[in-house]
C-alpha cells in the first residue's frame, strides 16, 4: 500500500546470506505518481529511511521499492538518495541521474507543496491561511479510514507551517528521525544547536487527532520567541511528558522514577527555556546531557516562583487536593518544597498524586480509604483521556519527604471497594465544570 508509512509491506529473506529485505510497493501508475509530484517525494522518503531505521534495530537490512512500471525520476531520485532500492517488476532498476540527500529533497518538496496548496485554496502566505487550512481538515477521516487523505493532510498542514516560519525567521527542511511518522524537522534560522528544531510534521499529526489544542499556529508564536529571544533573560523550567513521549532519544531529559521496572510507567521531565509564547526544550548538544543534575536544580528552583491554585475537594478523610491555575501547575510535582507542603496539610507521610494532563495535578493521602483510591485512579484515566490540555499520564505516583519514590498499580476493584464509593457524584462534576472553565492555557 502506497500510503502505509509507518510499516513495512512485505518482508523477505535471500536465502543464500540470510539478509533480511524489506519491501515497500507502490502500486500507481507513473501517470498517478505525476499526479501527486511533492507527495510522493516526502512518502517515498519517508517509507525508505523509516524501514532503513527499523532495519538498523536488526541488524542491517536491504530496502526495495517495488513499482508496477517505471516511475518518474523523481520518486526514482528520492528512492535511492534515501538508500533504497527500485524494483519493477521483480527486476533491479538502476537510477543514474543526480541524487542530493533525503533533507535536500525534502526541503524542496515541503516548499512547493506548500506554494501548491495555497494556490489551490486562493490564499495568501499569512496565518490566516494556515488557520483556514486547519478548519478546514479539523474533522476530515483518520487514518485507518483514509490513509492517503489523512497523510496528504498532515504534509500539507506542515509544509504551510514551514513557510510561514521561514518567514518569520528562515530556515529549512532537514532530515531529523524519531520525532514523527515522516521524518523530518524544520530548524530555524541560522541552524546550529542554538535554533529550535520545530516539529511542524508531528503537531499537524497531533493537531488532526486531538483538534484546537494541538494548532500549528502555536509554532509561529514559537518563532516569534526566537526572534525575540535575545531580548529575553534565559529562565530555565522543565515540563512533563508522557512515558512514550518520542523527544526521549533527542533532548534533554530523564523519568521523574529513574528505575527499570517503572520506566515505561512513569512520565518523562525534559529541562528547557521558558519564553513568552513557548517552551524550548534543550536539545542534546554533547554537553547539555551530561549536566541534567545542575539543569533540574536550577529548574525547580525557578519552579517555587510559579504560583497555582490549591482547591479541596471531598470529605476530610477522603478529600483530594487539585492543583490548577498555571501552564505548569503539574510541574510542582517536582517542588519538594511545594510537596512537603502537601505532607504537612494531610498530616501524612506518604501521598498519592497523578498528573493526568498538562495544568492539572491530584494529591490524596495514601491512607485514604479505597473507594478514594480508586476514585482518584478513576479521575487520572478520565482526565489523561480529555483534549482539554495535552495528555501526560494516568499512573498514580508515591510521594515521600516531597520526592517521587514509587508508583500505584491497578488492581481489580473488588466488591466492598465499589459497594463504598460514593453514589453523589454531582459536586464532583460542579467543581470540574468551574475548574475547568477557568483554567489557564
Amino acid at each position: 500500500m502506497f500510503s502505509s508509512l509507518d510499516r513495512i509491506d512485505i518482508v523477505t529473506q535471500d536465502k543464500t546470506s540470510g539478509q533480511k529485505h524489506f519491501v515497500q510497493t507502490d502500486h500507481r501508475s507513473a501517470a498517478e505518481i505525476q499526479q501527486e509530484e511533492e507527495v510522493s517525494i516526502l512518502f517515498a522518503l519517508t517509507r525508505v529511511l523509516n524501514a532503513r531505521l527499523m532495519g538498523e534495530q536488526e541488524g542491517g537490512v536491504r530496502v526495495f521499492y517495488v513499482c508496477s512500471e517505471r516511475p518518474p525520476d523523481f520518486l526514482q531520485r528520492a528512492v535511492v538518495a534515501a538508500g533504497g532500492r527500485i524494483q519493477i517488476n521483480d527486476q533491479d532498476h538502476i537510477y543514474e541521474g543526480v541524487l542530493g540527500t533525503p533533507g535536500e529533497l525534502a526541503e524542496e518538496a515541503f516548499r512547493r507543496l506548500a506554494r501548491r496548496v495555497l494556490r489551490q485554496r486562493d490564499l495568501p502566505l499569512e496565518e490566516r491561511a494556515l488557520a483556514e487550512l486547519e478548519q478546514e481538515h479539523l474533522h476530515a477521516p483518520g487514518p485507518e479510514d483514509d490513509e492517503m487523505g489523512h497523510w496528504s493532510r498532515v504534509v500539507e498542514l506542515a509544509a504551510v507551517a514551514g513557510e510561514l516560519l521561514r518567514g518569520k525567521c528562515g530556515g529549512r527542511w532537514m532530515e531529523g528521525s524519531g520525532m514523527a511518522t515522516l521524518p523530518f524537522i524544520f530548524h530555524l534560522a541560522p541552524g546550529g544547536d542554538e535554533s529550535p528544531r520545530i516539529n511542524a510534521v508531528g503537531r499537524a499529526e497531533r493537531f488532526l487527532q486531538s483538534g484546537e489544542r494541538d494548532s500549528l499556529v502555536h509554532l509561529l508564536r514559537m518563532a516569534d520567541d526566537h526572534v525575540n529571544r535575545q531580548a529575553q533573560p534565559t529562565w530555565v523550567l522543565l515540563t512533563l511528558n508522557s512515558p512514550g513521549w518520542a523527544g526521549q532519544e533527542k533532548t534533554v531529559c530523564r523519568p521523574v522514577l529513574d528505575a527499570e521496572k517503572t520506566a515505561a510507567e512513569v512520565p518523562w521531565v525534559a529541562y528547557g527555556e521558558d519564553m513568552p509564547n513557548s517552551f524550548a526544550i534543550f536539545v542534546k548538544d554533547g554537553t547539555r546531557e551530561h549536566e541534567v543534575d545542575a539543569l533540574h536544580a536550577q529548574a525547580v528552583e525557578n519552579l517555587k516562583a510559579v504560583e497555582v491554585e490549591v482547591e479541596e475537594i471531598g470529605e476530610s478523610e477522603g478529600k483530594m487536593l487539585v492543583v490548577s491555575g498555571s501552564y505548569f501547575a503539574a510541574e510542582k510535582l517536582l517542588d519538594g518544597d511545594f510537596m512537603r507542603g502537601m505532607h504537612e496539610r494531610f498530616q501524612s507521610p506518604l501521598l498519592v498524586a497523578g498528573v493526568p494532563r498538562k495544568g492539572l495535578l491530584f494529591i490524596a493521602d495514601v491512607r485514604s480509604p479505597p473507594h478514594v483510591m480508586s476514585g482518584l485512579m478513576d479521575i487520572l484515566a478520565t482526565e489523561h483521556s480529555k483534549n482539554g490540555s495535552e495528555p501526560i499520564s494516568p499512573t498514580p505516583l508515591i510521594v515521600s519527604d516531597g520526592k517521587i519514590c514509587g508508583v500505584v498499580r491497578a488492581v481489580e476493584k473488588n466488591q466492598e471497594a465499589s459497594a463504598a464509593a460514593p453514589q453523589e457524584e454531582e459536586p464532583r462534576e460542579g467543581f470540574f465544570s468551574r475548574l475547568f472553565g477557568r483554567r489557564k492555557s
